[in-house]
């Protein structure tokens, strides 16, 4: 227990801050701030604006929280066009699989790859039905007048995104293909499968309120020889091929299949970038050309 940091009050919190460096351009600004947002919230913003615990020259308090705040609205821009993706891939999932294999073929493991991963969405479904049972109707509706029979296309309303990839994942491959084929731009289903997956762990980070800016993602998107091809010559090195924001937008621009949606919110990132001027776009990996670069990815011919 030596080791643990002694409780520190909100004005020992900004004086610590105006001891280490940083300019305090509103004190009370700063108070009222540290009073809604934890010290160690606001610390993950700071880590490019010092070297280990003193501040460079000149940053201010303001400074920090314009990074906050972008990336606070760039997560819920971000939400919203996931949000497009996720009840895309329920409806995808709901409709080709009941087509091929019936309303009930969810259940057969045998019409998936991996039979252990298929008991593991089983168990999924079942935490998940538990779960939104009081809360929604049509699960209430099936249990009592359906023999808890649960189609498909009803199932995949109550999963989670980062399931609804997992199922996608496990799926037959002719069906995969056929998916791929008519909602995803042709791109090759083992792209698409993990692209979802990287977009449903993006999703998670923007819905748990978990920074963007500097963040290193630990899951690469798979990326085809013209796409790193493109990556190098704007400057990127083979090792950070994957590691930024930039990557995981450009997958998502090639999945989200809505030219409009996909405008606006590059329109809306171009925004912010102009509200928070001190923002550096760099440290989300956004190459100078960055929105030319995206505009085009929600088009058939994206690949």
């Amino acid at each position: 227990m030596s080791d643990t940091k002694p409780f520190k009050s909100i004005d020992e919190q900004v004086q610590l801050l105006e001891d280490r460096g940083l300019v305090l351009d509103d004190r009370e600004y700063a108070k009222a701030i540290l009073t809604k947002n934890s010290y160690y919230r606001l610390s993950g913003y700071t880590l490019t604006l010092r070297q280990n615990d003193s501040f460079f020259d000149g940053i201010t308090f303001s400074d920090v929280m314009q990074i906050y705040y972008f990336d606070s609205e760039l997560r819920s821009l971000l939400l919203f066009a996931l949000e497009h993706v996720e009840i895309s891939l329920r409806t995808y999932i709901g409709y080709y699989h009941g087509q091929r294999h019936g309303p009930l073929g969810y259940m057969d493991c045998s019409l998936f790859f991996n039979s252990e991963r298929h008991q593991d969405f089983i168990n999924s479904c079942n935490r998940d039905l538990e779960h939104h049972a009081q809360s929604e109707v049509f699960i209430r509706h099936h249990k009592e007048k359906c023999d808890g029979n649960f189609p498909v296309w009803v199932m995949a309303e109550v999963l989670s995104f980062g399931s609804l990839s997992k199922l996608f994942s496990n799926i037959d491959q002719p069906l995969q293909q056929k998916l791929c084929q008519e909602r995803y731009s042709r791109i090759p289903f083992h792209y698409i499968q993990n692209w979802l997956h990287c977009l449903s762990l993006l999703r998670n980070i923007c819905a748990h309120r978990a920074r963007l800016y500097n963040r290193h993602f630990s899951r690469a998107p798979r990326f085809s020889r013209k796409d790193k091809e493109l990556f190098r010559s704007i400057g990127f090195s083979s090792q950070d091929i994957g590691k930024s924001l930039f990557f995981q937008l450009y997958i998502l621009g090639k999945v989200i299949n809505n030219e409009d949606l996909w405008q606006d919110t590059l329109s809306g990132i171009e925004n912010l970038i102009e509200k928070y001027p001190y923002v550096e776009i760099s440290r989300v990996g956004f190459p100078k050309d960055w929105k030319e670069i995206l505009s085009g990815l929600s088009t058939p011919e994206c690949f």
